[in-house]
């Protein structure tokens, strides 16, 4: 049995081909799509349908999407439309976890794997590069069907003794889901902190003839915590591109697969 995981928040006609040519005997799709987006949905055989709130993204839909009787098999998360031969490489793989490798040039390619060691030597943290699809062999099913943030485990990879199969793809990563506007924040108050600091210990050193050597201390101290706030706030920025935000909570389903409204507790 093969489970698709498939959220939809936009391109509902591409995903809605997507889901026609590739729903066959013994694949199952479990979809999760906005309200607002609901009613371009056509009814689809082998295709269970979920409906939640517009301002529902697409990490809240798989985390709640995981939570469907799924039937033992592989269990596939899709992000974007895929094309038949992407499908067809990810289901058909033997290995535990399939997953796509995009082509990317050497400029692209060297600033990835200079985030990838700082993130791994700072936060011990491995990801997948291309979450657009990633898929997990029957093998995996009893340890995937308990995570309790499938979001997460589809974008960390922790796998350790596992047989992974990178398929390569012309097709763009999906962009990872994080809040753009608070991690810019952050990201620039440390930048400018840090200058900010350098700048007015300077002014100081300046100013202040015959300064003691214990306000000298002071500055080069001040200045070594805001280097330490730049570069924690530039490491985090980092993470949010590279990873997204790591904890969602499930969507909220207002509406299940029979077209029943959920009643509130």
């Amino acid at each position: 049995m093969i489970n698709v995981l498939v959220p939809i928040t936009e391109k509902v006609e591409a995903f809605v081909s997507f889901v026609k040519e590739n729903a066959k005997r013994n694949t199952k799709f479990y979809v999760g799509v906005t309200q607002n987006l609901a009613e371009k949905l056509p009814k689809m055989a082998g295709v269970e349908v979920h409906v939640f709130k517009a301002d529902t993204n697409k990490e809240q839909m798989l985390n709640s999407l995981h939570k469907c009787s799924i039937k033992k098999g592989k269990i596939v998360v899709v992000r974007r439309p895929l094309t038949t031969e992407e499908f067809s490489a990810l289901t058909d793989s033997k290995a535990d976890i399939a997953k796509f490798k995009p082509q990317q040039n050497k400029f692209v390619t060297f600033f990835k794997n200079l985030a990838k060691k700082l993130l791994r030597k700072i936060f011990a943290l491995n990801y997948f590069e291309d979450i657009s699809g990633v898929a997990f062999g029957e093998n995996l099913f009893e340890l995937i069907s308990v995570c309790p943030n499938l979001s997460m485990a589809t974008r960390i990879d922790r796998y350790v003794g596992v047989d992974v199969e990178e398929i390569p793809t012309a097709q763009k990563p999906v962009k990872r889901t994080y809040n753009k506007w608070l991690n810019s924040l952050w990201f620039i108050v440390g930048i400018l902190f840090f200058l900010g600091s350098v700048t007015g210990g300077l002014l100081i050193f300046v100013n202040v003839p015959n300064i003691w050597a214990v306000y000298i201390l002071l500055i080069m101290t001040w200045w070594i915590i805001a280097f330490i706030v730049m570069a924690a706030t530039t490491l985090k920025f980092t993470r949010a591109i590279c990873v997204g935000d790591l904890d969602y909570n499930s969507g909220e389903e207002i509406e299940n697969k029979r077209g029943v409204k959920n009643e509130k507790n």
